[in-house]
């Protein structure tokens, strides 16, 4: 993420553009006091510091990028245990309930285009017989082909469903990769911040909120778990507890 540097510097500051007042949505500005000869390094609401609008929600900078790491490998750590679970679901008979309906629909259309092809064998031999007239034997093979085509037809859409459905489990969850190649990670750079964490918000020096970028994917993960068999709970040290259903 390209911001500006300090006037002096050559780099970026860990938490440039990425921490925002949680108040007011301004960048958290980096300011250096000096006390008893001490530098003192803190953020501030960039919005108080030049209309005194808003709060300062000061923070010191050591206390914040301390919390961020703390709560990043918080969240790397859960998103370990859903790859695992991911990984674990993959190598048991266990599908997904939309792929099991789409299976059974599949099945029911495969059943039906054979029971066409049969009774209109049927039929052509009850007309042979004398037992249908050709006049009944042409409407009803019509009608026997259009179910035919209709169930062909049906089949092919649920088969590219199918194919769909398959192609986006292999691709959907792709960006659990991008925090598990930190999963070791003991020291926050600005590159694994710019990769990995959309916003700080910061409320107070000791509140703050951190969005992580693929939250959205994240939530939608997790809201997908029930259906693929899989308990999931956060406790309250906000570690995931997963636990996967036993397969009937």
């Amino acid at each position: 993420m390209d911001t500006r540097t300090a006037p002096d510097k050559t780099q970026v500051y860990l938490l440039s553009g990425i921490a925002v007042c949680a108040d007011c949505g301004a960048p958290m500005t980096r300011k250096v006091s000096t006390v008893a000869g001490k530098k003192y390094a803190y953020y501030l609401c960039s919005t108080n510091k030049e209309t005194k609008r808003c709060s300062s929600h000061r923070i010191p900078e050591k206390d914040l990028e301390d919390a961020v790491l703390v709560m990043l490998k918080q969240h790397i750590k859960n998103i370990l245990n859903l790859k695992r679970v991911l990984e674990f679901i993959g190598t048991v008979p266990f599908q997904e309930i939309n792929m099991k309906k789409l299976q059974d629909r599949l099945e029911k259309k495969k059943q039906e285009t054979e029971r066409c092809k049969e009774l209109r064998m049927m039929l052509y031999s009850d007309m042979k017989e004398g037992i249908v007239s050709k006049e009944d034997y042409v409407e009803l093979h019509a009608a026997y082909g259009k179910r035919l085509r209709n169930a062909e037809e049906n089949i092919r859409v649920i088969q590219k469903e199918m194919d769909k459905m398959l192609e986006k489990a292999d691709n959907s969850n792709t960006w659990l990769d991008y925090f598990v190649k930190y999963q070791d990670i003991e020291k926050l750079s600005r590159t694994v911040v710019v990769e990995l964490i959309r916003e700080i918000k910061v409320y107070d020096k000791k509140n703050i909120e951190i969005v992580f970028d693929f939250d959205d994917c994240y939530q939608a993960l997790l809201k997908q778990l029930p259906d693929m068999g899989v308990d999931a709970m956060m406790d309250c040290n906000n570690n995931l507890q997963v636990k996967v259903k036993e397969v009937v």
